[in-house]
């Protein structure tokens, strides 16, 4: 899949991981926001935390019909390389670039 179908497919669930996020203990952020495509393409951000200096969250979602937590369960992945030669989340993570990330698998029961 291209980077455009990932994103648009995230896209879709940005709202149940925003709030998670908003309801972690003691309300760490007043503020969880969706960030500009070109924020994850350039600075490995998914979503922004307002306003504890403005913290980029990169974000790892799974889908549930290619059965990655059944073959995998709990381990934690993340794509080293595209097919189109487009740069992963590794060499981002590599780089220093997004503050915190955030790793899930959607399942199939959950409201968009």
């Amino acid at each position: 899949m291209s980077f455009d179908d990932d994103f648009k497919w995230q896209m879709q669930h940005l709202s149940k991981v925003n709030k998670i996020l908003g309801d972690l203990p003691g309300r760490l952020f007043t503020q969880v926001r969706v960030a500009p495509r070109e924020a994850d393409i350039k600075r490995n951000t998914d979503m922004m935390i307002l306003p504890y200096g403005g913290k980029d969250v990169a974000l790892r979602l799974r889908r549930p019909h290619k059965g990655y937590f059944n073959a995998f369960g709990l381990q934690f992945t993340i794509r080293s390389k595209r097919n189109t030669g487009a740069e992963t989340e590794l060499s981002k993570l590599q780089r220093g670039l997004g503050d915190w990330f955030f790793y899930g698998h959607i399942e199939e029961t959950w409201e968009r």
